[in-house]
C-alpha cells in the first residue's frame, strides 16, 4: 500500500470516528439553520429547484447549490431532516482535510500535508461548524480546492517551458477544474466575494509573473464560469420573470452597502487564535520566524501566507464579523502550522524512547480530553461548583504538566503531536456528548413548534405576530403568516386569510408573546381567544390563540 492511500485512510478514519457519530444528534438551531432546511425542502416538495423560495415566498438570501446538496442526501427519506440538513456540511469538511493533505504534499511533503489534515480536522472552529447546516464549510471546502487546483496548474507550468504545447496541454485540466470549482463556489454563497477572494490571492501570489496569469485558461474560464451561474440564474428568471433577478441585486447592494468595519479590524485575530486553538499556539512565532526569515520551504510558504492575508484583510474590512466568514482560511493556517510542526518532528529526540513508552504517554490523551471537555462544559452551563471545579481542574492541570515534562524534557516533539491530537480530538467528541442535548434543550425551538403543530387543526392558516422565527416554518412544516402590525392582524383574524370581511369566514390561528396578547386583549378589539399556553425560549412565553372560540 503506497504512502498516500495509507494517509488517506488514516484521515477517513479520523474523520469516521470523530465526525460521523454526533452527526444529526443536535436540532436545527437559531435563524439560518431552519431557514436552511426549510427552502431545500420547499424546493424537493414544490420544485422551486432554481428560484429558491422560503414559507411560500421568493428566497434571495443565498445561491442554491448547498440547498441542491441537501435534497440530494433527502430523497430517499422524502424530506429534510436535521441529519440530511447537516450531511453537506460534514462530507465536504472531509473533502476539505483530503484536499488540504493533497496540496500540503505537493506544497511541502507527504507527511507535512497529513499533520496539516490532522490538525484542521481537530481545529474547534472548524469541526464545530462542520455539524451545522450551514453554506460556511463548503464554501470553504470549494476555495481551497480551487486555490488547490491552480495552485498545481501553476506549479506545473514552472516545471516545463512555457512556450511548450506539451505544458499547455497538461496543465488545461487544472485550471478549468480550478475555474468550475470557482463557479461551484460562487453559487454556494456570495459569489461575488468568491470570485475576489480566490483572484486576490492568485494575483499577490504571482504578482512577480502576472504575465503567466494567461496561462490560466482565461476565457475559457470565464465561459465556464457564466455556463455555471447562467445555469442556475436563466431559468430562476424564466420561472420568476425579472423581480427575481432585482431580489437578487437588492439582496447584493444591502451587503455591498454594509459599513466597512475598520473600527473592528483586529476582530478576526483572536477568532484564529481561539478557533484553532491548540494548535494555534505557536502561529504567532511562525509568522516571527518567517518574516525574520527562518523557516524551512520559505517560498512554498508565500502561497499560505498570502492566502491567509487575503482572507483576514478582506473580512476584517467589510462585511459583518462572525466567526464563520474565516474557515476559508483554516487550511492555509494548518499549512503553516504543519511546516512548523516538521520543522521540530525532523530534529532527533535527546533520548530514545520505546514505543511502549509512547503509548503510555498517549493513552491519558483518551482521558484528560474527555475530562477537560466535562469541565469546561460545567462551566457553559454553570452546573459545577467552584471550588470542586478548582480542584478538578488542578488535577487535570498537574497530570498534564506530568505528561508535558516527560516530552519537553526528552525533546520528543513527534510524541507532543500525537499527544496534542489525541488530547483535542477526544475533547471535541466528548464535548459534543456533552453540549448537543443541552443545546437541544435550551436552543432548540423544535419542542414548542411541534406542540403548536399538535395544537392547531390540520391545514387551518395561522400567523406569527412579532415573534416570526424561522424554525417555526421548518418544524410544523406549515406556512405561516409573519405579520407584525396590529391592522394587519385584525385583518387576519376577522377574514381569514388577510380578507377584509367582519365576520370570520374560517378558523385561524395566531401565535404571539404573552405580553403582546395581553396588550391586544385589553383594547378589546380584536377577536382574540386563547388556546394554549406554550413556553418558549429563554423564558418566554407564547400564547397560541384563535379568532373563534375553542
Amino acid at each position: 500500500m503506497t504512502t498516500r492511500r495509507r494517509h488517506l485512510l488514516l484521515l477517513f478514519f479520523v474523520w469516521l470516528v470523530l465526525y460521523l457519530p454526533n452527526l444529526g444528534e443536535r436540532h436545527l438551531t437559531g435563524t439560518d439553520e431552519p431557514k436552511y432546511a426549510e427552502v431545500a425542502r420547499e424546493a424537493m416538495l414544490e420544485s422551486h429547484w432554481f428560484a429558491l423560495h422560503f414559507n411560500g415566498k421568493p428566497y434571495y438570501g443565498e445561491p442554491p447549490l448547498y440547498f441542491w446538496l441537501e435534497t440530494l442526501f433527502s430523497f430517499p427519506q422524502g424530506d429534510v431532516t436535521e441529519f440530511t440538513a447537516m450531511l453537506p456540511s460534514c462530507l465536504l469538511a472531509l473533502g476539505t482535510i483530503f484536499v488540504t493533505y493533497f496540496l500540503g504534499s505537493k506544497l511541502l511533503s507527504a507527511r507535512e500535508g497529513m499533520l496539516a489534515a490532522l490538525m484542521l480536522a481537530t481545529m474547534p472552529q472548524f469541526y464545530t461548524f462542520s455539524y451545522m447546516a450551514r453554506l460556511d464549510v463548503p464554501f470553504a471546502f470549494f476555495v481551497t480546492a480551487c486555490l488547490t487546483c491552480f495552485y498545481l496548474g501553476f506549479r506545473s507550468l514552472g516545471e516545463r517551458n512555457y512556450n511548450s504545447s506539451a505544458s499547455a496541454t497538461k496543465n488545461t485540466p487544472y485550471f478549468l477544474l480550478g475555474w468550475a470549482l470557482m463557479g461551484l463556489a460562487s453559487i454556494t454563497k456570495k459569489g461575488p466575494l468568491a470570485f475576489l477572494l480566490i483572484m486576490s490571492i492568485i494575483v499577490l501570489w504571482k504578482r512577480r509573473e502576472i504575465s503567466i496569469l494567461r496561462r490560466a485558461r482565461p476565457i475559457q474560464g470565464v465561459l465556464i464560469l457564466a455556463l455555471i451561474i447562467s445555469g442556475w440564474l436563466l431559468p430562476a428568471c424564466l420561472l420568476e420573470g425579472t423581480t427575481y433577478l432585482q431580489g437578487l441585486f437588492g439582496q447584493f447592494e444591502s451587503h455591498v452597502k454594509t459599513p466597512w468595519a475598520i473600527d473592528k479590524f483586529l476582530f478576526y485575530l483572536s477568532e484564529v487564535l481561539v478557533g484553532a486553538v491548540p494548535w494555534s499556539l505557536p502561529l504567532p512565532l511562525v509568522f516571527y520566524w518567517y518574516f525574520k526569515g527562518n523557516p524551512r520551504c520559505k517560498s512554498e510558504l508565500e502561497f499560505p501566507l498570502i492566502w491567509v492575508f487575503v482572507i483576514f484583510s478582506t473580512f476584517s474590512i467589510i462585511l459583518l464579523k462572525f466567526s464563520r466568514y474565516i474557515l476559508p482560511l483554516y487550511p492555509a493556517v494548518a499549512l503553516l502550522l504543519a511546516n512548523f510542526w516538521e520543522g521540530y518532528i525532523q530534529r532527533p529526540p535527546l533520548r530514545g524512547w520505546t514505543f511502549t513508552k509512547k503509548m503510555f504517554i498517549w493513552a491519558p490523551a483518551l482521558f484528560l480530553g474527555p475530562f477537560f471537555a466535562w469541565i469546561f462544559f460545567g462551566v457553559h452551563t454553570h452546573k459545577l461548583d467552584l471550588s470542586f471545579l478548582i480542584g478538578m481542574m488542578g488535577a487535570g492541570l498537574i497530570s498534564l504538566s506530568f505528561v508535558a515534562w516527560k516530552i519537553f524534557r526528552d525533546k520528543q516533539w513527534e510524541a507532543l503531536f500525537v499527544f496534542t491530537f489525541l488530547l483535542t480530538a477526544s475533547f471535541q467528541m466528548a464535548y459534543n456528548r456533552f453540549q448537543f442535548p443541552w443545546e437541544n434543550e435550551m436552543r432548540s425551538e423544535k419542542a414548542y413548534c411541534e406542540e403548536l403543530k399538535r395544537l392547531m387543526e390540520p391545514g387551518a392558516p395561522w400567523a406569527v405576530y412579532k415573534a416570526f422565527r424561522p424554525a417555526q416554518v421548518y418544524y410544523t412544516k406549515s406556512h405561516p403568516k409573519a405579520i407584525y402590525s396590529e391592522e394587519e392582524l385584525v385583518s387576519f383574524l376577522e377574514g381569514g386569510r388577510g380578507t377584509l370581511q367582519r365576520v370570520p369566514t374560517e378558523k385561524v390561528y395566531c401565535l404571539l408573546t404573552e405580553e403582546d396578547y395581553n396588550v391586544l386583549t385589553s383594547k378589546g378589539r380584536l377577536p382574540l381567544f386563547r388556546v394554549a399556553e406554550i413556553p418558549g425560549l429563554h423564558k418566554k412565553r407564547f400564547v397560541l390563540a384563535c379568532n373563534r372560540s375553542p
